[in-house]
């Protein structure tokens, strides 16, 4: 299986691509600019605790997204 890194989209809610590939058996790295929102989310709970890990980049910066994502 691959190792996905989803970066959260500007809505914040579309969590699609996310459960299909962790129900496909992918390792999964979420990017988020904002991890308290999730966790205000009760029904995301689920989800983002099978992520293998969650980045959180706030203020969003590439350049620090590549650092951290190594």
């Amino acid at each position: 299986m691959a190792h996905l890194l989803l970066i959260e989209v500007p809505g914040r809610n579309d969590f699609d691509v996310l459960e299909v590939a962790l129900a496909e058996g992918h390792r999964v790295t979420f990017v988020t600019g904002d991890t308290e929102h999730y966790s205000r989310i009760g029904a995301l709970q689920g989800c983002l605790s099978r992520v293998e890990q969650i980045l959180e980049v706030r203020p969003f910066d590439y350049a620090t997204l590549e650092q951290r994502a190594i």
